[in-house]
């Protein structure tokens, strides 16, 4: 594994995904689900406000989530966050009640559900000449973050697209309050790095490495 190469693995269905590399320092760096989960928190939060459209959002985790995550998201972000018995069917069941719903593993399997409220209202804001241009583009971000979200699919490939896309994706240099999160037992914390889709080659059931052929799988 290479210094400042970017990988992420996910397993034989894409519905699992971590993102990994190796800073500057020489230290492995591990996005996993708790992390994921809040990357999304952090990134539609704001969009969702522009549009000022009044959406509900909420977290979906069980106790198995990472305590750091959680305080994060409640107390940084000020998203409240939903605690439900253990297993995708439960996390999934809780986020269909929000018109936004965020729920992800600590093994990367999860998604983003969107209401179907929600989609017109973020629809029709983004096309309507009678908005904000704040407004519109804000809008017209969260639309295509859907449009790849593709919920025939349950949405986990698409979500990992979006997670992998820098450029929908916040700055977690040292410096953003989202480096402060922390890992359960090792302390890391959110790298330097932006997300490129555009760099990566993504291969089912494999690792790969940002811009580079794909190698094996991981453990």
């Amino acid at each position: 594994m290479e210094t400042g190469k970017r990988y992420a693995s996910f397993d034989g269905d894409a519905d699992r995904l971590v993102y990994y590399y190796k800073d500057c320092t020489g230290t492995f760096r591990l996005l996993d689900g708790d992390k994921i989960a809040t990357l999304f928190a952090h990134f539609l939060q704001p969009l969702i406000k522009a549009t000022e459209l009044d959406l509900t959002m909420r977290v979906v985790q069980t106790a198995y989530a990472n305590g750091s995550s959680t305080n994060f998201i409640e107390k940084t972000l000020g998203i409240p966050v939903v605690c439900v018995p253990t297993g995708v069917k439960h996390l999934h069941h809780e986020a269909l009640k929000y018109d936004i719903g965020i729920y992800f593993e600590a093994n990367g399997h999860g998604t983003v559900i969107f209401s179907n409220d929600a989609f017109r209202q973020i629809k029709e804001i983004g096309f309507n000449s009678n908005t904000s241009l704040r407004q519109q583009i804000a809008a017209k971000k969260l639309a295509s973050v859907m449009d790849l979200i593709n919920e025939q699919h349950e949405g986990y490939f698409g979500t990992e697209l979006v997670i992998l896309n820098r450029s929908q994706m916040d700055d977690t240099s040292a410096g953003h309050p989202l480096a402060k999160l922390s890992h359960h037992t090792s302390e890391r914390t959110f790298g330097p790095d932006r997300f490129n889709v555009h760099q990566t080659r993504l291969h089912s059931g494999s690792s790969v490495e940002s811009g580079f052929e794909p190698g094996t799988l991981r453990p």
